[in-house]
């Protein structure tokens, strides 16, 4: 690996940390963000020093959000890895995928959670409870407005 490649592979790790990822998956999604070519499992292993089965693990979140497809090829029974390159794509996966089961499920119980106890005879701290649940689905609501804004302004970047 050549000095430029590493330093690159270092700073994309040190960038995906202050997502909150561990070494391991900061290392592995570095490495597939920047290079230019689909990536063998045994070759992220290889340039991050951990197992075939850590690195697997750890991409495995990125793959089922969109932004790493897996790629067979022809010939070979290796399983190789490619990342999204485009900044706006991959920022709209992760969003759509984190937000989306959460605002769904949100969106199709807790009305009728709410409507189930609107004016029962409650103990404080269920109306408590009921009160909670009604703020965070009145944000939950809110919050998928400003979302679906976000994600079609993204396009204009």
């Amino acid at each position: 690996m050549g000095e430029a490649e590493e330093e690159i592979y270092e700073t994309g790790t040190k960038l995906f940390s202050t997502w909150g990822l561990d070494t391991p998956t900061a290392k592995a999604i570095s490495i597939l963000l920047f290079s230019p070519e689909p990536v063998s499992l045994g070759e992220i292993a290889d340039k991050t020093g951990y197992s075939l089965a850590t690195i697997l693990n750890k991409i495995k979140l990125f793959e089922a959000i969109g932004v790493v497809q897996r790629i067979k090829r022809p010939g070979t029974k290796k399983v190789f890895y490619f990342m999204e390159k485009d900044r706006k794509k991959i920022i709209r996966a992760k969003m759509q995928k984190l937000f989306k089961q959460e605002m769904e499920f949100a969106q199709a119980h807790m009305p009728p959670l709410l409507k189930k106890y609107k004016g029962k005879k409650l103990s404080v701290k269920e109306k408590k409870m009921l009160a909670i649940t009604q703020k965070f689905y009145t944000q939950s609501v809110e919050l998928k407005k400003h979302l679906e804004e976000f994600l079609r302004n993204i396009e204009n970047i």
